[in-house]
């Protein structure tokens, strides 16, 4: 669902590129809100439905009254396109979904296997191999988020918000900013539970995470590669790196070579770069927007990887004497990021540049 207003209507078609980026050929639900304080406000339909031929309806409506007409016409088409879904035509037996009503209605952030196991077991679901299918199950509809890779930290979530809320803590902690993109291991409670979080409003749901929990947070965003590990411990954050670049030399021929996405180019693309590539990163030479690569026990080469946010380009300088096979490397990487988008549109252009120094 695309949810439009008065003050964000021109970037209908940002979003749409988004949408198609994340979620491919997914039906949209276009919705143009709060029509009673501007009832002009409308979109360029027929345009919008010839470039994205995944929108399947625009809906003009108010929520300032339940009553109103295109509300209940969005929330019956809403109600078609979740019955329509590929998932929900998968045959779901009634002790399987016993266990799926019994998680949706607990109140626990998370559990651990044993009590995942127990409750199958009250539901019916007693084969491992069941339980272990139904698993995947709720984790796919959002019920219980199940990460294979964390199985030793025996922690299902049941809440997402739980553990988004908590990433978020990291990413917007002014403490990590402060050290230049690094989270201490020692700092992980100090970030985490910041006391800017205990709100005295007792309306808003409290998050609560213990110090045995805390670690487990980190590593899902190495998982999605939003941080990655160094050798004492610590970890960083690509996003919260200090923005200023420190001074590149290099002599001899250098290869460039630009990656450009002119529709559109995701944010997380480029710091998933610099966590793939971050072993090659030359004496901390990294910033939020750039990184400089050298591993001469791997590849006899220099480079300097820099992401134009602003023009959504990936700029590749390449110079030593395996400078081909290193630029190879990087864009292969960068490649297997972009792939894992849909419908994400690049273009690349590769040049010779000889000087004695850049």
């Amino acid at each position: 669902m695309l949810l439009l207003n008065t003050r964000n209507d021109d970037q209908a078609e940002k979003w749409l590129k988004h949408a198609a980026s994340f979620g491919g050929n997914s039906p949209v639900l276009v919705v143009l809100n709060k029509i009673d304080e501007n009832p002009s406000f409308e979109v360029e339909r027929k345009t919008l439905q010839e470039k994205y031929p995944q929108i399947k309806a625009f809906f003009r409506v108010s929520c300032k009254t339940e009553s109103d007409r295109g509300l209940l016409d969005f929330k019956e088409a809403l109600r078609q396109q979740i019955d329509g879904a590929t998932t929900r035509l998968t045959p779901f037996p009634k002790n399987w979904l016993a266990v799926k009503e019994h998680f949706s209605n607990m109140e626990a952030d998370y559990i651990g296997a044993a009590e995942y196991q127990k409750v199958c077991v009250e539901k019916g679901v007693n084969r491992q191999v069941s339980q272990d299918v139904l698993l995947q199950f709720l984790h796919d509809l959002g019920v219980v988020i199940n990460f294979r890779n964390l199985q030793y930290f025996d922690t299902q979530i049941l809440n997402p918000l739980w553990l988004t809320n908590g990433v978020y803590r990291i990413i917007n902690s002014t403490k990590v900013v402060e050290n230049e993109g690094i989270l201490r291991e020692a700092d992980f409670d100090a970030v985490i539970n910041d006391p800017r979080y205990q709100k005295s409003d007792t309306s808003e749901r409290q998050f609560t995470y213990p110090k045995a929990k805390l670690h487990y947070i980190v590593r899902v965003m190495e998982e999605f590669e939003l941080c990655f590990m160094l050798e004492n411990h610590n970890y960083v954050i690509p996003q919260l790196l200090p923005v200023s670049a420190p001074d590149w030399q290099a002599e001899g021929a250098m290869l460039q070579f630009v990656i450009h996405f002119p529709d559109f180019m995701p944010d997380s693309i480029f710091p998933r770069l610099m966590v793939k590539l971050h072993t090659f990163i030359q004496d901390a030479q990294r910033w939020r927007t750039g990184m400089i690569l050298h591993k001469p026990n791997v590849f006899k080469a220099l480079a300097r990887v820099r992401w134009d946010k602003e023009d959504q380009k990936i700029r590749i300088e390449v110079c030593g004497e395996e400078r081909r096979r290193f630029l190879s490397y990087i864009r292969e990487t960068l490649k297997e990021i972009v792939e894992g988008f849909t419908k994400l549109n690049y273009s690349n252009w590769c040049l010779f540049q000889i000087a004695k120094n850049f």
